[in-house]
């Protein structure tokens, strides 16, 4: 079992001041959705989990702050899917998705006949199988939200962080994503934190809802009641 557990975490926010304290503690399995306005610190408090920005020790996996795992370590135990991505070179979709595995490697160890097999197998799960030898700088913008995602899927961390995955899929691809991420807690026992704007596809969920905002902020469990508060919350501006 992953535990992921934060004490008295404060999140800087684009307003340039810091969202109240929180803490929380989370036990595999779990999903965890989080919203908030544009600005409030979606990304940044992932990015305080994922160790890219520093939290004062006030982030734990299975109690060692994320500070103290190598990076090797932290890629094994965290996955991280940002909004924005830093490819602008060609790369053919079957070699950046293997990249995912580059943890469980030695140095100048070369990728294995059966890394590439998870790479199509991954693929297949998400629907892109059609995709394992074109460009990548090619394909359209959902599609390379699915790759990178595939790359994700076979680094096969204990916790998944993802930054507006669905933000350029069709609706299909968006089932298909969220349906992905509950597998990977029910099937796989992972935690998966995911920021969304798509809350009307989380009504039906289990798990928890982190409303950020300036006043109070907690992990709840997830309702249909709780989400659609939080909609009409965002909607007045009010979160």
């Amino acid at each position: 079992m992953t535990t992921l557990s934060a004490q008295d975490l404060q999140i800087p926010y684009s307003k340039k001041g810091l969202l109240p304290s929180f803490s929380f503690e989370l036990h595999s399995p779990a999903q965890v959705f989080i919203a908030g306005a544009n600005g409030i610190g979606k990304s940044t408090f992932l990015k305080q989990i994922a160790g890219s920005l520093k939290s004062n020790n006030a982030i734990c996996i299975d109690l060692k702050p994320i500070a103290n795992y190598s990076i090797k370590e932290r890629a094994l135990r965290i996955g991280f899917l940002e909004q924005q991505h830093p490819i602008h070179f060609p790369l053919i979709v079957k070699d950046l998705v293997v990249m995912g595995r580059y943890a469980y490697k030695n140095a100048l160890e070369a990728y294995s006949p059966q890394d590439y097999a998870k790479v199509i197998a991954v693929l297949d799960e998400l629907g892109i199988a059609y995709l394992y030898e074109k460009n990548f700088l090619t394909l359209s913008g959902g599609e390379q939200q699915l790759c990178l995602l595939a790359q994700l899927a076979i680094q096969d961390p204990d916790i998944i962080l993802l930054d507006e995955p669905t933000q350029s899929l069709d609706l299909h691809n968006k089932e298909r994503v969220f349906e992905w991420m509950e597998k990977q807690v029910s099937d796989k026992g992972k935690i998966v934190l995911c920021v969304t704007h798509d809350l009307h596809w989380i009504t039906k969920k289990k798990g928890y809802l982190i409303p950020l905002n300036n006043s109070n902020i907690e992990l709840l469990p997830l309702s249909e009641n709780l989400v659609l508060a939080t909609i009409e919350k965002l909607k007045a501006q009010l979160l």
